[in-house]
């Protein structure tokens, strides 16, 4: 199409991706007694963060002029610039009394300072004060933050503690220091607050050290010392510790019985995680590895476990299926075992979570309540808007945010139909689809396409090619506005999912092709 309308046309479908984009607003999450949700306006300051205290009652903890308010205090308490512009992280304490967040110092620069407020009094609190921060962490009781500072190359390698009724910083207490350049350190708690979790990661090993929670003069004890080649990551369910890691593990137990004691004790670089747990009372200062560890999910052909979350009524396992989104639910059981031995744990139901076949990608919202009843998600496709929905963690069953608002809902497109369908067409302009070309050395490698639905496939139409394949990290198939002037227009978007991304898991990050520039 050529003339005005083209270009009127184009200017319009701009005009409603930015619509789209400025509109966007994800619902409240619950944390306990609260819901809280952040506000986007298209016109107007947005509102970082707010919260419900009941009916028709609503407070801001965070806002540009909250932020601003609190930049000029800082001012004067340091005595240098504070920008004020940028938020980094959000913590809230465990009693959700106190806030402690990160406000931007330097205008461009990637310095911010911690900060804690009282959120009804809005007082900022003067030993939470802690420029140069780049993480921090609560205690459990909230009487203690838990902080990391950067070495001179900018790198998060020293983790001290503070008091909040400390008088001065030299109080602080050091808890743990890594020298190693290729380490980053970061701090994080467990879902049920029962740990701190001190993580040192690089790209192929990890350390994790846990602080408890419940103690603020506790010292670190670590999980398993570094290993080259051997990562894990850490959460804890009812007294014990859980561990994605691709360390290769050997079931020695009946195949009825789920908790498998480790067989094989050496680390397999390359492999797919797995999941293992081990009780918590086991690590200790004076013995710590992988002797104890017992496998409660192993490897899976074309599934890739990727991440990893718990609630009190189970476990969620975000994975990826056959280079697709997936979700797995795990009801466990902890067995009680002999005086002399610790209890145990083991998996009593595994269900797998059904997307609709639209569904290409899936984001997890916050979902912060280890106590909660459902987990929030949002559902999208290259060309769905993100659609939140609640995943019912007794039933399996995903429900619609907005139905009960909104009636049902049906996303406006189909998957790809028989090319005589003319009902399918006049509501399902667009399609998506998955397809699997074949490499140059007969490696199947999935390709996400979208198009209109009666574009014919005879190698004189536009495409436009997104590829990146690198570092394990994955080319999403999720919503982007940008690409709908395209679409419009009669072009097709092609994902290409090529080695060296995350898509089909780790073993396909290391068969990338390659050549080496640097």
């Amino acid at each position: 199409m050529n003339g005005p309308s083209a270009k009127c046309s184009m200017f319009e479908s701009c005009q409603l991706c930015f619509r789209l984009l400025l509109q966007h607003s994800d619902a409240p999450e619950r944390v306990g007694q609260y819901e809280y949700w952040a506000e986007y306006k298209p016109h107007g300051q947005d509102t970082i963060l707010r919260r419900h205290l009941g009916i028709g009652q609503q407070q801001v903890l965070l806002s540009a002029d909250v932020l601003q308010q609190d930049a000029a205090a800082l001012r004067d308490v340091l005595g240098v610039p504070v920008s004020g512009d940028h938020v980094g992280a959000v913590k809230m304490s465990q009693d959700q009394r106190l806030l402690a967040y990160a406000v931007s110092m330097v205008e461009g620069a990637e310095q911010y300072c911690c900060v804690v407020k009282d959120i009804d009094t809005g007082r900022l609190i003067s030993a939470g004060v802690i420029p140069h921060a780049t993480c921090f962490e609560w205690s459990g009781d909230g009487s203690c933050l838990y902080y990391c500072l950067a070495d001179d190359l900018g790198r998060p390698s020293k983790v001290l503690r503070r008091r909040l009724d400390s008088v001065s910083s030299g109080d602080d207490v050091a808890l743990f220091t890594d020298t190693d350049p290729k380490h980053f350190v970061t701090l994080t708690h467990t879902k049920d607050w029962r740990y701190v979790l001190i993580n040192s990661h690089s790209k192929l090993s990890s350390e994790v050290h846990l602080l408890d929670a419940e103690d603020s003069n506790s010292m670190p004890v670590c999980v398993q010392a570094r290993t080259p080649d051997l990562e894990y990551f850490v959460e804890h369910y009812k007294g014990h510790l859980l561990l994605l890691t691709n360390k290769l593990i050997v079931s020695t137990a009946p195949p009825t019985h789920a908790a498998a004691v480790i067989g094989c004790t050496s680390a397999a670089a390359g492999q797919d995680y797995s999941l293992v747990t081990l009780p918590a009372s086991q690590v200790t200062a004076e013995h710590s590895g992988t002797d104890n560890w017992q496998l409660l999910v192993a490897e899976r052909p074309d599934v890739a476990v990727t991440d990893l979350d718990v609630f009190d009524s189970g476990i969620v396992l975000h994975e990826r299926l056959a280079g697709r989104p997936a979700l797995t639910l795990l009801r466990l059981s902890v067995e009680p075992q002999s005086v002399q031995q610790s209890a145990s744990l083991s998996v009593l139901h595994q269900q797998q979570v059904t997307f609709p076949d639209w569904v290409f990608a899936v984001r997890p919202g916050i979902n912060q309540d280890y106590c909660a009843s459902h987990m929030r998600m949002y559902l999208s496709s290259p060309i769905v808007p993100e659609v939140q929905m609640d995943l019912n963690l007794a039933s399996g069953q995903l429900i619609l945010y907005q139905q009960q608002r909104h009636g049902q809902y049906t996303p406006q497109h189909q998957q790809h139909q028989s090319k005589g369908s003319r009902k399918a067409a006049q509501h399902a302009p667009m399609v998506c689809k998955r397809l699997w070309a074949t490499g140059a050395d007969g490696v199947q490698i999935p390709v996400t396409l979208l198009h209109q639905e009666e574009l014919p496939y005879d190698g004189q139409q536009p495409l436009l090619l997104e590829v990146y394949g690198a570092y394990g990290q994955i080319l999403e198939a999720d919503y982007k506005a940008y690409r709908l002037p395209l679409l419009q227009r009669g072009w097709s978007v092609a994902l290409t999912h090529v080695r060296g991304g995350g898509e089909l898991g780790r073993r396909w990050v290391q068969t990338q092709h390659f050549k080496w520039t640097t």
